[in-house]
């Protein structure tokens, strides 16, 4: 022991090895009782496995999208389709899809980008923003992606004029 109030206690981990953890007198003793109370014939060490496990598992999701890793998907300017998003667009009467999928456009199993998707089969010279539309995972309206960029802007807008505003 490593003093009068703390108890040292093996753990078991998944690969047989153990590591000792340190738990106060008191914790331990509060633990056994409660087990005890409760007729449980878990072992202290396995009762302090799951506890600490659930700790982690509620730390990681209090964490918030910043900890957890960058979504897959594609930039288009400043635009961003994440992964299963589709793409729709029509040319001569005969409506064409592609998709997302981690950070490429595949249409017809072929990568692409947004203006040869738009341009694919028909005359060159077409605006991809006005041309394509959205369809965005979860959702289920279909948006032009022209609306997409100018509330991207707006968005954008609405942060420097925020930024300034603080400064001041």
């Amino acid at each position: 022991m490593n003093s009068e109030k703390e108890i040292n206690m093996r753990t078991k981990e998944t690969w047989g090895e153990t590591k000792v953890v340190t738990l106060t007198v008191a914790v331990y003793q509060d633990l056994a009782r409660h087990l005890e109370e409760m007729r449980s014939y878990e072992l202290i060490d396995e009762v302090v496995n799951r506890a600490v496990q659930l700790w982690l598992k509620t730390a990681r999701e209090q964490c918030g999208p910043a900890a957890r890793p960058a979504p897959r998907g594609y930039l288009w300017k400043k635009v961003f389709l994440p992964s299963g998003t589709h793409l729709r667009t029509c040319i001569d009467g005969e409506t064409r899809f592609a998709v997302v999928e981690d950070d490429r456009i595949l249409h017809a199993g072929a990568p692409t980008t947004p203006s040869r998707f738009a341009n694919a089969c028909g005359p060159r010279g077409r605006n991809a923003w006005r041309n394509v539309w959205l369809l965005f995972p979860g959702d289920v309206n279909w948006v032009r992606a022209e609306q997409c960029r100018e509330h991207n802007q707006m968005r954008e807008l609405f942060r420097s004029v925020d930024r300034i505003g603080k400064r001041t």
